[in-house]
């Protein structure tokens, strides 16, 4: 299955300047418990900001261009199609798309599940999560509810 997991606020912003507008180390933890030892799409430039957050056991940096880095678990590709018919609805092999912006939107309409962590309030930004159509994901269950945020994961 695609999976979806994102953080925004009341605007969708899930990114400014490539880092994150706000500073939550619960929702962060939530994040990396949730993907740890799971198989990611990560778009280069999110790559690049969570590489030294994050530990990845396998998956795939969406690039167009070729780069070298020291890793032997995520492979560098521009071949999204191959990803969508491997995971799509796949209920034996989950992958776990982490953004950016314009990953989000190349993997949105293909979405089997989506875990949401809305930010409370309003945050100033540069990039956005994707509207997307709540109709789809008949199914809801709030996952962390607090102060600062609620983690939904929404399923079709």
């Amino acid at each position: 299955m695609i999976i979806l997991i994102s953080a925004y606020d009341e605007n969708r912003v899930i990114g400014n300047n490539d880092k994150l507008p706000w500073n939550l180390p619960e929702e962060t933890n939530y994040f990396k418990q949730v993907i740890n030892n799971k198989v990611v799409i990560v778009g280069y430039k999110t790559y690049s900001y969570i590489k030294d957050i994050v530990k990845f056991d396998s998956g795939y940096v969406l690039s167009r261009k070729q780069h070298e880095w020291n890793t032997a678990n995520l492979e560098i590709t521009d071949d999204v199609n191959s990803l969508i018919l491997k995971y799509k609805g796949n209920e034996n092999k989950d992958i776990y798309v982490l953004g950016g912006q314009e990953t989000y939107e190349t993997f949105i309409d293909y979405a089997d599940e989506l875990i949401i962590s809305h930010i409370k309030g309003e945050h100033k930004g540069d990039k956005y999560f994707p509207i997307w159509d709540s109709y789809l994901f008949k199914n809801q269950k709030t996952i962390i509810d607090n102060n600062n945020f609620t983690t939904i994961m929404y399923s079709k």
